[in-house]
């Protein structure tokens, strides 16, 4: 199962691959991948990636600095486990 964060709530959703190669990178150091999304239809931000009409939900940009901020706090306060 993934996990989908939105709003303070957490759901979990069936894994997706897309197209992206990350396990390679895995595959050579420890890591971690997350998807975040990026979507509202009631700013019209629903459109495909490839888009001439792609937008982002900018609010979306605080649950992913916080989210990465986080993972680095810990990291710097417990290393690696």
């Amino acid at each position: 199962m993934g996990v989908t964060v939105w709003k303070g709530r957490i759901a979990l959703t069936d894994p997706v691959l897309g197209s992206e190669d990350f396990a390679c990178y895995l595959a050579k150091v420890p890591g971690a991948m997350f998807r975040l999304g990026i979507m509202n239809k009631k700013i019209k931000a629903d459109q495909p990636w490839h888009s001439a009409w792609f937008k982002v939900d900018e609010e979306a940009i605080y649950y992913g600095t916080t989210l990465l901020t986080a993972a680095t706090l810990d990291y710097l306060k417990n290393g690696k486990r």
